[in-house]
């Protein structure tokens, strides 16, 4: 069996030879058989990629605009709407209610108590904390 030439001489055996090391930035080594047929399907592959990245986006673009329509469409139904508002109810009104509440009693307490020396500091952290400063 002859494999390929390495130094104008065929290696003879069932071991193929290999070709020395390439340095960084070497041509590929072209086959005898087809005189630039691989090259040619390379060119063609990179020149199609691009396309195909583009279609994949466009794709997901289109997928991520049904799905995002058909939540819309799932949380307008009449029965969401009210978990919707008990929802809003639950969760927003009490934050902001409470979060105003918290900041008017941590004045209090500053104002009351800020001299002294561990309770002052601590109520000072909070305040930063909250957001009053």
């Amino acid at each position: 069996m002859l494999g390929r030439q390495v130094n104008g001489t065929a290696q003879r055996g069932g071991v193929v030879a290999t070709a020395p090391f390439a340095p960084m930035g070497a041509q590929p080594i072209k086959s005898s058989r087809g005189a630039g047929n691989s090259m040619a399907t390379d060119d063609a592959h990179d020149a199609a990629t691009p396309w195909v990245l583009l279609g994949l986006v466009i794709l997901f673009i289109a997928w991520a605009l049904i799905e995002m329509k058909q939540r819309v469409r799932d949380q307008v139904n009449p029965r969401n709407i009210a978990l919707n508002v008990r929802n809003l109810a639950a969760i927003l009104l009490p934050v902001i209610v409470g979060l105003a509440l918290l900041k008017i009693a941590l004045a209090k307490l500053m104002a009351w108590f800020g001299d002294v020396p561990v309770l002052g500091t601590g109520l000072a952290v909070l305040t930063r904390i909250v957001g009053m400063v």
